[in-house]
This record gives structure tokens, C-alpha cells and sequence, in this order.
């Protein structure tokens, strides 16, 4: 038992004497010599083992002697010392400065580390005063008296000149304004577009056109059927109002789909109210329209060929569908605007005539501000 104490006491012992033999606290001074009102820094460095962490004044301005003032304080930064494994390097800055001349003593700072106070090194520092040559006392002049400012010629002649600009402006505008509304006003006629077919009849004529040209000319399968599902998509555009041509194949032939049940709800609803229909509803055949548009798609990008059996079959199933959903009613003919002449806006004199009054109207505006700027540069 006395043997194993001796040892814990051995190793303790060993370990406090390691602790204080790798501990070393020094200051030092940027500069020992300053003039009134500079600034240098004083620097705290302790090297101590990477597990103990220094403990560093926290009121340095209480351990300053008087006339000394500390300025800043900077944080402590640690780094590793390499020559030295296991050991760290901490330094802790503050910045000092007097305005009294004399010799100041910066007494030693104390600083704790693992449990112990260890104590700086003093340091000193030296205040100048700033050296006055009172032998020639003549050349600090005092205070002069206020003097008013005396205008010249010079001075006036950019606020003359910007008023002429001012006044040329002016009369830029009124003549401009003047002619602009001189100037004759050149009409705009409307002209309502003829009276369109019915969607139904206008796709039953490019029909037949399709046809005949089939007949009379070579038209390959992807020729043939881009213009048959054209005539396809032109039909139920106008039929129903939507834009058919930027949907796909499914897309369009499930809109349409939807177009019919909506209308059969409808039809319901009317009848439900005792409301008869003006146009009795179809139902058309839309496992056929979609064969049509997956033929055409499959000689579009699959470069099918078809036959002229086949292709008459498809024609005459979309005769077959516009002739069921068609409807009597006449579309209302959009209207469109025309100009009865067409004019750039460099050849319209009134054109001309807006532009001038524009930079001149805006010339002015800049001419104002540089007046009242001039003005109270003067005065103020």
C-alpha cells in the first residue's frame, strides 16, 4: 500500500513539475517611444500545454499607471507550436496611448494558467510632446474676419447663358406645338372582314380540293395526311373555339371528348327545364377520328405508307365526322383595323413634329435645373 502511494505521489509530483517547466509568460511593446496621442500595442504571449487554457487579465486598464489609456482590446488568438509538440501558443493584444509627456512603467501582469499565476515582465514606455517652435511665433496666424464674396462678370455669365438656352427652348416649343396641331390627322378606316363559310362547308370544299389533287397528283402518305388532319384541326377550331393546332393527338381527341359530354349534360339540364335544343346532338364516332390522327402520326414520324384504299377510307371517316358535329349557326366575322395608308414613323410629319416637341420640352426641364443650381451656388 505505501508502495503504490509513493508511486501516485511520484507521478503527481512529475507531472507539476512538467506543467511548470513548459509554461512561459512574456510581454513585449510594438514601439517604447511614441509622440502625445499615438497608439502601439502591448502584447501578452504564454506558451502552456495544448490542455490548459491561460487565464489573461480581464481589467488591464485598472493594472495601467495613470496618464496611460488603454484604447482597444483584441482577442486572444492560440496557434500550435510545432518545434515544441503538445504545447500551444496563446497572445492576447491590447492597444495603449497617453497624452501626457513622461516615462511610464507598465507593471507586470499576471496570468493563470492550470491553476497557477504567472507574472509578465515589465515594460516601459516613453510620451513626447510635440515640439513647438515658440522662437518664431509669427508665423501661426489667428482667426481673419468673415468676408463677403465679390461677383464678377464671370461668375453671372453661365446662369446669362443658360437663360438665352431657356428662352431658345421656349420658342422651340411653341413653334413645335403649333404645327403639331396644324398638322392634318390621318384617319384610320375600319374594314369588317367578308362573311366567312360555315366552318363545316369551308372544311367539306378543302376536302374535296384534297381529293382532287390526290387524284391528279403523286401526294406521298405524310403529305397526304398533314393536310388531312390540317383540315381536321382548321374545323374544330372554329367549330368549337379552341386553338386545336397546339395540341397533340390524344390532347385533341380528348378535348373533344369532353366538348360532348359537356354538351350532353347540357342537352339534359335543357330538357330537365322543359327547354328544347335548336340543333339536335350527334355522337360521332371518335375511335375512328383517333385512327385517322394515329395514321397520320405514324407516316409524319414512323414514314408509313399507306394505300389508296386505306386513305380513302380516312378521308371519307372525317367527311363522315364533320358531317355529324357540324352546325348551322353562322360565325360572327372578326373585325380587323387597316390603315388606308401605311406610313413609317419617319415619313408622318406629325411624328416629326412629337419628336421635336419631345428634346425640347425635355432641354428645357435640364436647362431649369441648371439654373436653380447656378442660382444657389451664387447665393449660397
Amino acid at each position: 500500500m505505501a508502495k503504490k502511494l509513493f508511486i501516485i505521489i511520484t507521478v503527481l509530483f512529475s507531472a507539476v513539475l512538467t506543467t511548470k517547466a513548459q509554461v512561459k509568460v512574456t510581454a513585449r511593446i510594438d514601439s517604447a517611444e511614441i509622440l502625445i496621442g499615438e497608439q502601439t500595442s502591448v502584447h501578452i504571449t504564454v506558451e502552456h500545454p495544448q490542455n490548459v487554457q491561460p487565464a489573461f487579465p480581464k481589467n488591464v486598464q485598472q493594472i495601467m499607471k495613470k496618464g496611460v489609456e488603454v484604447v482597444k482590446k483584441e482577442t486572444v488568438s492560440i496557434k500550435e507550436d510545432e518545434p515544441v509538440k503538445g504545447t500551444n501558443t496563446s497572445d492576447y493584444s491590447f492597444t495603449i496611448t497617453s497624452f501626457d509627456p513622461a516615462l511610464y512603467y507598465i507593471p507586470s501582469m499576471n496570468v493563470k494558467v492550470g491553476g497557477k499565476v504567472y507574472s509578465t515582465n515589465q515594460l516601459a514606455i516613453k510620451v513626447n510632446d510635440v515640439k513647438v517652435d515658440t522662437a518664431h511665433v509669427d508665423k501661426f496666424f489667428g482667426p481673419k474676419e468673415i468676408i463677403e464674396p465679390v461677383y464678377t462678370w464671370r461668375d453671372w455669365m453661365p446662369l446669362f447663358f443658360l437663360s438665352l438656352l431657356l428662352i431658345v427652348c421656349g420658342q422651340t416649343i411653341w413653334i413645335a406645338a403649333r404645327k403639331l396641331i396644324a398638322a392634318p390627322k390621318i384617319k384610320v378606316v375600319k374594314a369588317a372582314k367578308k362573311e366567312q363559310l360555315l366552318p363545316h362547308k369551308e372544311a367539306q370544299n378543302e376536302i374535296a380540293k384534297l381529293k382532287n389533287e390526290y387524284e391528279s397528283e403523286e401526294l406521298s402518305s405524310k403529305d397526304y395526311y398533314t393536310s388531312l388532319i390540317l383540315i381536321l384541326r382548321k374545323y374544330v377550331s372554329k367549330r368549337y373555339g379552341f386553338r386545336a393546332d397546339e395540341m397533340t393527338s390524344y390532347e385533341l381527341v380528348e378535348h373533344l371528348i369532353d366538348l360532348g359530354d359537356r354538351q350532353k349534360l347540357m342537352a339534359k339540364e335543357n330538357a330537365e327545364k322543359g327547354n328544347a335544343l335548336e340543333e339536335p346532338i350527334k355522337e360521332p364516332d371518335y375511335t375512328e377520328l383517333r385512327e385517322i390522327l394515329a395514321t397520320a402520326d405514324l407516316t409524319k414520324f414512323a414514314k408509313l405508307k399507306t394505300d389508296s384504299n386505306e386513305d380513302e377510307r380516312n378521308l371519307m371517316r372525317l367527311s363522315s365526322y364533320i358531317e355529324t358535329t357540324k352546325s348551322d349557326k353562322i360565325p360572327v366575322a372578326p373585325v380587323e383595323e387597316e390603315d388606308n395608308k401605311q406610313e413609317t414613323p419617319a415619313q408622318n410629319p406629325r411624328t416629326k413634329k412629337k419628336v421635336v416637341l419631345g428634346i425640347a420640352i425635355t432641354a428645357s426641364v435640364i436647362v431649369v435645373l441648371l439654373i436653380i443650381n447656378e442660382i444657389f451656388e451664387l447665393l449660397l
